[in-house]
């Protein structure tokens, strides 16, 4: 038998994040790795030297063992059941199984025959989906001494509930393990919004080194940041595998700005995270983008509303007029994507996309309004970012403290325009606004939870992505304009815009206002 640095050698030759997991003396072990990072193969080979390290002990089990050792191999559908099947028989050496017929049992499940010591050794790799109903009653039909389960996220609770009781049978248990990977899917359990996914849960747990004699688990979002990990002339590595190559980076580059890759799924697939499930009812159900998208104009005899959003990653300014006929008419969008801007850069861009975009703007018809946090400081200076916008830009931010029910009077007011056709279609999205349109085609979703058999709406705490920042100025929209006990402060506020005067700072020679 070759002993286990040949099979890795021959078979298998590990990068850094898979021999982290072979050096591992953990129970169970959770791969939570981006496609296309060798978590398959490296969950197999782990398979490999836990059965080669205790060939002695399972070949010494009584006869009356059968089999004497098993390993449970699943996936979530019969394809990827098929593919972990070609790979376990590529990948297990053929030493274990030579002289074995691989063959499918009645019940669908790929079996392989195993060698041990003695030729009566029975052991035994069985490879089952849980694509079918029956799964539960197959799963428990046999004890078990290894777990190898590939795509874990897409795999039911109660499959590895299943599995995990019959690992602590008696005469196996003191051997038993698992290797359970999968690309991260959501953070929530999607039978229930308000619980967590058993794969996530997994992962926090596994991330806790009291319990690491049991369970542990590699995260790669995370474990990236590990000095490990770092690579020593590209720094953080976004991928395990792709980021060690100059074309593997280009891919990963290629893959950040695919158009057909939503930046969800290029989180999910390429960078490996969980994300929080956006999941439940779209929140604009009656949109529909032939009734809704006009090729509008900006007008200069009416006001302009500019909202802003100060998101983490993807902040948002929007563009809005009323009217006279009380019809909204969004008229653009500033969405950086995939940007972290500081909330003066930002303010830098918008002032040049305003100029570029709406040439001709009256000024003095030019309404801001936003996120009422702009008024706290900033980490990096003492003034807030409605000081800096004010101070630098000469931007009067209106703002209004978010309260609750904001949220469902936002909702209600947007939906109420949409579903409204006795006078018209009264909310105009011009087709430049292309990330405003899939936000209310059902990118932006609310959870709906069933409490004492009354449905209740919870707000949709979903990943960081730009269609919140969309959705929140919206809201800032219905609270700080279409709600009408706000005029006194618009006229405040309109004063104190024309007061101010534009100097030349001889410090740093910019524009400010005084």
């Amino acid at each position: 038998m070759p002993a286990v640095q040949t099979i890795t050698k021959e078979l298998y030759n590990p990068y850094r994040h898979q021999q982290a997991v072979h050096e591992s003396k953990a129970k169970v072990k959770m791969l939570a790795w981006p496609a296309g990072s060798g978590k398959d193969i490296c969950a197999i080979a782990e398979a490999v030297i836990r059965f080669y390290e205790l060939i002695e002990i399972w070949s010494a089990r009584p006869p009356e063992m059968d089999p004497k050792y098993m390993i449970w191999a699943v996936a979530p559908t019969q394809k990827l059941a098929e593919q972990l099947w070609t790979d376990i028989k590529n990948y297990f050496p053929r030493e274990f199984w030579a002289g074995s017929n691989p063959v499918v049992d009645s019940k669908g499940a790929q079996q392989l025959r195993l060698r041990g010591v003695n030729p009566d050794d029975k052991a035994l790799i069985k490879v089952r989906s849980t694509h079918n109903a029956d799964y539960r009653t197959e799963l428990v039909s046999d004890p078990v001494d290894f777990v190898l389960m590939t795509e874990a996220g897409l795999i039911p609770n109660d499959a590895w509930s299943l599995l995990q009781i019959r690992l602590m049978r008696p005469g196996r248990i003191k051997h038993s393990g698992a290797c359970l990977d999968g690309t991260p899917w959501g953070m929530t359990n999607p039978a229930d919004p308000m619980e967590d996914h058993w794969q996530w849960a997994m992962v926090k747990n596994g991330r806790n080194p009291a319990v690491f004699d049991f369970l542990q688990s590699w995260y790669w979002y995370e474990d990236k940041y590990k000095p490990e990990f770092l690579d020593p002339e590209f720094g953080v590595l976004d991928h395990p595998i792709l980021s060690l190559t100059a074309e593997g980076r280009a891919e990963i580059e290629r893959q950040r700005t695919n158009p057909d890759m939503s930046p969800r799924e290029f989180e999910r697939s390429v960078l490996g995270k969980f994300l929080t499930a956006v999941s439940g009812r779209p929140v604009t159900p009656d949109f529909n983008a032939g009734m809704f998208v006009f090729d509008n104009k900006y007008d200069p005899k009416s006001t302009l509303y500019r909202l802003w959003d100060f998101g983490r990653h993807y902040p948002a300014v929007m563009f809005f007029q009323l009217t006279r006929n009380n019809v909204w008419e969004v008229l653009r969008e500033f969405v950086p994507v995939k940007q972290d801007l500081t909330d003066e850069m930002l303010a830098k861009l918008i002032v040049e996309f305003t100029a570029r975009a709406l040439p001709n703007l009256d000024s003095d018809k030019l309404r801001d309004l936003g996120d009422f946090e702009a008024n706290q400081e900033g980490d990096q200076r003492k003034e807030s970012t409605t000081q800096m916008l004010e101070n630098n830009y000469g931007i009067i931010l209106e703002t209004e403290p978010t309260k609750p029910g904001d949220e469902a009077l936002a909702i209600d007011t947007i939906n109420g325009r949409l579903a409204y056709s006795g006078g018209g279609v009264s909310i105009r999205i011009n087709p430049r606004c292309t990330m405003t349109i899939k936000c209310f085609e059902g990118e932006w979703k609310f959870l709906v939870k069933k409490v004492n058999d009354a449905e209740k709406i919870f707000e949709a705490v979903a990943e960081i992505h730009p269609y919140i920042d969309i959705w929140d100025c919206f809201k800032y929209f219905v609270v700080n304009v279409i709600k009408p006990e706000t005029e006194d402060r618009r006229r405040e506020n309109k004063a104190r815009k024309s007061k101010l005067v534009k100097q030349i700072d001889p410090m740093t020679g910019q524009e400010v206002y005084v």
